[in-house]
């Protein structure tokens, strides 16, 4: 008799384990049907019943996680399509929520952490949210693109003070020319010529590579020329040319040559960009005035000629037949 209740006794404890497995697989048997009912949603562009599924899906899979039963991909499924319901449905509230909660679990995914300060930015009007999205990232991960970002927000809200911090710390980890020229943009417009100026110069005494060497030399000829310094502005072109080639650098130096009668540089750099390439019509015009210039005109005229139909030249090419031709 003892055995058989003990028996029955097992029985029952069976019965009630098995329901409670039953209800448990249930719940979660649910919840994945609430998640693929508001992925398909989402893929038919029905936001509000999308929504409304993923979040149910998101709450009992989170009721549900334990260490025994763990539903970490599925909450990161679920937070991930509310986050991308919220973009595509241009609810940013929902967006941001959501993709902060994201980055709880995820603080690596540096494609959202960009998409977030951009809603912050530019759909939600909030500058500080948006740095703040960047600043956190960056405090996990110690980021060259994080430090540059926030330095670029605080340029972008007119805060030079701590955009020039930031830029520096960028600087520390990655010498950078492009972001160079940003800093001495901003201590441009904070009046700052000379320390524009020592930024580069210290860039170049510490012996980049030869690539960022050019870039430098560029953006310090573009420095010069927005100071009015003509000769410095020429001097650092020449300089970034000797490195690489730029095709509206050596216009602009022509250009320059040209209206100071320095018609031997102007010409050398004329010879560089017809080389590149023979149809160059600006090459063109500055060579033929420059011959016409010194009483060339048979050589100047066939350069002319080429360029009658130009939009921009063809009537002071045509111009300038009539007056050889008058002479002969």
């Amino acid at each position: 008799m003892f055995s058989l209740r003990k028996f029955f006794l097992v029985i029952v404890i069976l019965v009630i384990s098995l329901g409670l497995i039953a209800q448990e697989r249930s719940a979660e048997r649910i919840a994945r049907e609430h998640l693929e009912t508001g992925t398909l949603a989402f893929n038919d562009r029905d936001f509000p019943v999308a929504v409304e599924n993923l979040t149910i899906a998101l709450r009992m899979f989170r009721e549900q996680n334990s260490d025994l039963t763990p539903f970490n991909d599925e909450i990161r499924d679920s937070l991930f399509r509310l986050y991308a319901t919220g973009v595509n449905s241009s609810n940013w509230e929902l967006a941001t929520r959501y993709g902060e909660e994201f980055l709880q679990i995820d603080p690596s995914n540096e494609a959202i952490v960009r998409n977030l300060a951009t809603i912050y930015r530019a759909r939600m009007n909030n500058m500080s949210n948006a740095i703040a999205v960047w600043v956190r990232y960056d405090e996990q991960f110690n980021s060259f693109v994080a430090k540059q970002e926030i330095a670029d927000l605080y340029a972008r809200n007119n805060d030079n003070a701590n955009a020039i911090i930031w830029y520096y710390q960028a600087l520390e980890m990655n010498q950078d020319a492009d972001l160079l020229q940003k800093l001495a943009s901003l201590y441009m417009n904070s009046n700052q010529s000379d320390r524009a100026i020592q930024v580069y110069n210290d860039f170049i005494a510490s012996e980049p590579s030869r690539r960022q060497l050019g870039i430098a030399y560029r953006n310090m000829g573009r420095l010069y020329q927005d100071m009015n310094n003509l000769p410095l502005a020429i001097q650092n072109y020449e300089r970034a040319l000797e490195i690489d080639f730029d095709r509206s650098i050596s216009l602009w130096l022509v250009d320059q040559y040209y209206d100071s009668g320095n018609f031997e540089r102007a010409n050398h750099h004329i010879d560089i960009m017809l080389r590149r390439n023979q149809n160059d019509n600006d090459a063109i015009y500055f060579r033929a005035v420059m011959l016409h210039s010194d009483g060339r005109f048979a050589e100047a005229r066939p350069l002319f000629q080429r360029l009658v139909n130009h939009a921009t030249y063809g009537q002071t090419a045509q111009q300038f037949i009539r007056s050889i031709d008058s002479e002969n």
